[in-house]
């Protein structure tokens, strides 16, 4: 498929063929693209999420009345 492509003489580049859009890249480009979103959004929730179970947690333990 690629043979003698991209190949010079004397001092000209010369280039390799290489697969592209194999699974295993489209996976890793995926999996990158997944964490960090995942991360991103989990930062900004953060802050809501907690002052949620912060206020869930003070309606659980009232003091009892004396």
């Amino acid at each position: 498929m690629c043979k003698a492509v991209g190949t010079g003489e004397g001092d000209e580049l010369v280039t390799s063929c290489f697969e592209r859009d194999s699974y295993k890249d489209q996976f890793i480009v995926y999996l990158f693209l997944t964490i960090t979103f995942g991360l991103l959004g989990f930062a900004g929730l953060q802050p809501f999420v907690k002052s949620l179970w912060q206020r869930r947690q003070q309606r659980a333990y009232a003091p009892m009345p004396r």
